[in-house]
């Protein structure tokens, strides 16, 4: 071949091994970019999954508050959706008021909780219901689910931690997440 004819040709190899290349690296960004936001979902749910164990552990805490058949509904901890509002108790990690009256320091301790929820996690809330036994529980997560009988002396709580996944939402999704835990809470 005469020289004249091959001027272009390196060019051309040239462009098409920088077109394949572009095309490795927009890949590999997308993946890199799945893989961050899918670390970052998880990263929540665990988040909702520790608050949602640290509000029966709060329960705990404050045993003759929930404990027993009749204390169970009137709990403190089970009064409405927490998260609406966020200025009012203590913030989180602060050192709870000392010298408080037991129903006092339930409640403080709930809208403790109820901050810490909207400080870790983006649209955080959650609610706290008291389940009589063997009843169908159909929270807001909208997975009803049969709760299983604990002895009697025990009630039964279910713990709904819900937030903002920041996604668009695909058939059937509600465009958040949740976490459901339950638990009987005794002396």
């Amino acid at each position: 071949m005469s020289p004249r004819h091959q001027r272009g040709a390196s060019l051309i190899e040239v462009l098409i091994a920088i077109v394949v290349l572009s095309t490795g690296l927009l890949g590999m960004a997308g993946l890199l970019y799945g893989a961050m936001r899918h670390n970052h979902a998880a990263y929540l749910r665990s988040q909702g999954v520790a608050l949602a164990a640290d509000v029966l552990d709060r329960m705990r805490a404050h045993g003759p508050a929930c404990a027993g058949p009749a204390m169970g509904p009137s709990c403190p901890f089970t009064q409405g959706r927490s998260g609406s509002d966020a200025s009012a108790g203590p913030a989180c990690g602060e050192p709870l008021p000392a010298g408080m009256a037991a129903p006092a320091l339930a409640t403080a301790d709930f809208l403790q909780w109820r901050n810490c929820l909207a400080q870790a996690l983006p649209g955080g809330y959650g609610a706290v219901t008291h389940v009589a036994e063997g009843v169908v529980y159909a929270g807001r997560c909208g997975n009803g689910q049969a709760v299983a009988p604990v002895p009697a002396p025990m009630p039964l709580f279910v713990v709904e931690v819900h937030w903002a996944e920041h996604r668009l939402p695909t058939e059937g999704d509600v465009g958040h997440d949740c976490v459901v835990l339950s638990a009987g809470v005794g002396t």
